[in-house]
């Protein structure tokens, strides 16, 4: 990481003047590249401001980043981006390394199991942070619930009340039962963590053909042909749509440092 090889340099640079009054230490920039969208960018910012403020050694710049940019310093990856950044690593430092670098302790072990899934090598230390953690929510029409014979104050809380939901909203007439934002993440990342069932290799190679996973794809194949679950699209379309729906409440983001 170019910061840990600038500091050694500024500073000497600094005890060989000591008696300038005109000399003033110039500030390590970091470039910190993201997709996030306006509003969580904004907030992100806020976070940034605070940190420069508090101190005058480093400078954080947010740089937005579109597709084919080169890595920066530090980069906010998406679950989406998580697959092409990893098979990339090679490319950059990996943070348990950079972490012992600066003589900074680091447990990887104390995160759950299934946020160091991909990001981490075989003796278990962590290549990149998971900074966020997604939640799926599943929000219902209470209308809907009541018309269909439905309490709305007890929503289904497995994926088999869910079926028998869907299928009594059917019949009350509903054209769409229930659809869901981010399917992938939602029906195959999440469903995997909560079962303990892992979505890639150890050298970040996508793999979820487990029986798990083929079960539930199967479910909501079923769901579809009976018109239970009506799919808009891969990323947020379904957002404000149907009855029933899951949405996140989140991205899934890490960092990752770059090596040159």
């Amino acid at each position: 990481m170019r910061l840990l090889k600038i500091l050694p340099a500024a500073l000497a640079l600094a005890l060989a003047a000591p008696f300038s009054t005109q000399a003033v230490a110039t500030p390590t920039e970091i470039d910190l590249s993201h997709q996030l969208d306006e509003e969580r960018a904004e907030r992100l910012e806020k976070l940034v401001e605070r940190f420069n403020a508090q101190q005058k050694e480093y400078q954080v710049r947010l740089v937005r980043r579109v597709q084919g940019d080169a890595p920066k310093d530090l980069n906010l990856v998406t679950r989406e981006e998580q697959a092409r950044f990893v098979a990339a690593k090679a490319n950059f430092k990996p943070l348990h390394q950079v972490m012992k670098e600066a003589n900074v302790p680091l447990d990887g072990g104390k995160l759950a199991p299934e946020l160091r899934v991909g990001l981490s090598d075989a003796q278990g230390n962590l290549f990149a942070l998971p900074i966020a953690l997604s939640t799926p929510v599943l929000f219902i029409n209470k209308t809907a619930f009541r018309k269909a014979g439905l309490d709305p104050d007890k929503p289904p809380k497995t994926w088999a009340e869910t079926q028998q939901a869907a299928d009594k909203l059917f019949d009350a007439g509903s054209t769409c039962p229930y659809t869901t934002s981010w399917p992938a993440w939602v029906h195959i990342d999440n469903l995997s963590s909560w079962n303990g069932v892992e979505v890639a290799d150890a050298k970040g190679k996508l793999n979820f053909n487990g029986l798990v996973q083929v079960k539930h794809t199967a479910m909501l194949t079923t769901w579809a042909k009976a018109r239970f679950f009506i799919y808009f699209g891969r990323r947020d379309e379904a957002d404000n749509r149907c009855g029933g729906r899951v949405r996140h409440a989140d991205h899934f983001l890490f960092v990752l440092w770059n090596a040159e």
